[in-house]
This record gives C-alpha cells, structure tokens and sequence, in this order.
C-alpha cells in the first residue's frame, strides 16, 4: 500500500517469491482517493487478524487507516482483505487542523494523535463513525514535520515532536484529556 500526493492510497500485490530478482513492474490493483490532495502520513491499526494456513502468519485482514493530508483533513478508512478487498472511509474531518497535518499516530483503543504545520497536537476518539477532538495543544516547534513515539510505558507514554527543532511531549492513559506538556 502506498500514500501519494494526488490524495488516494494504492494498493499492490507483492510477489510470492522474489529471490535475487528485482521486480519493478508492480502494477496497482486498486486506487482510492481519500483527500482532496497529498497524503503527507498514514498510521495502519489492525482490527482483525487471520491466520495464513501455508506460512502460518497473522496477517491482518482488516485494518484502519489513519491519514492526515495537505488538505488539513484527516480521515480513517476500513480496509478489508479478502479476495475482494473493499475499502470505506469511516470518519473525516475536513478542518482538523488549520494548515497541513504531517503526523498521526495510534494510541489504542480508538485514540489518536494528530499534529500539523499549525504546531497543534490534537487528542482524537473514534466514537462509531465520528472522529472527537477531545484535546488540543500548542507546541513550540515550527514548521512541524510529524511525531513519533519514544517509550509504551503504560502509566505514561512519551512522544517527540519534530520539525525546525523539536519537543517532547507525554501522554497519561489515566488522564482524561491524556496530554501533558
């Protein structure tokens, strides 16, 4: 699967058996446009897995995708493998934030980070088919450039900002809203 900058994700068949050889006729299967323009980051939660009976692996035969776009939008598609995969975009948010969102990450259990070249952190819940804004911060790094998470720690995790300099941030499970400074 890839994320491009006309808005839609692809999706490819990766070849049983590469050995040596390098493949570079891969052909897209399927195209969906799920912003208006680029797709500038993607987190991939698995919803529900399957067990391959020839190479006894878990692959995930439904997952969501989480995106974040030029288009100050973020949205959450359901993806479904089977031999006919389907996709459905769930959730969407056409202003979530006020310039770009270049991160997005999963915090378990329907919850959500975004942040954007705003310099917001936003706090999101998936609640059916609406996406909640339950927080927001302000960060202190320009020209955000994404997030990513530094430690699981269960009573609290922390995340790193990142852009023209960076920052770090925490989050408390235990915590209604969750973020802290």
């Amino acid at each position: 699967m890839t994320a491009a900058t006309d808005g839609h994700l692809g999706f490819f068949h990766i070849p049983e058996d590469l050995g040596d050889n390098v493949v570079t006729n891969w052909t897209c299967f399927k195209k969906v446009q799920v912003h208006q323009s680029g797709i500038l980051c993607l987190c991939r939660v698995p919803v529900e897995s399957t067990t391959s009976c020839l190479r006894y692996l878990m692959i995930a035969s439904k997952v969501l995708l989480f995106t974040g776009g030029d288009d100050n939008a973020i949205c959450i598609t359901v993806v479904t493998f089977s031999p006919d995969m389907s996709t459905r975009r769930i959730a969407s948010v056409p202003n979530a934030h006020a310039s770009s969102i270049t991160g997005v990450l999963s915090l378990g259990d329907m919850r959500f980070l975004s942040c954007g070249i705003d310099q917001t952190i936003k706090f999101w819940r998936l609640d059916g088919e609406k996406l909640l804004c339950l927080y927001k911060c302000h960060t202190c790094v320009p020209d955000v450039g994404g997030i990513v998470e530094i430690s699981a720690e269960t009573a609290k995790r922390r995340f790193v900002v990142f852009g023209t300099g960076m920052e770090m941030i925490a989050w408390n499970p235990a915590r209604e809203n969750g973020l802290l400074g």
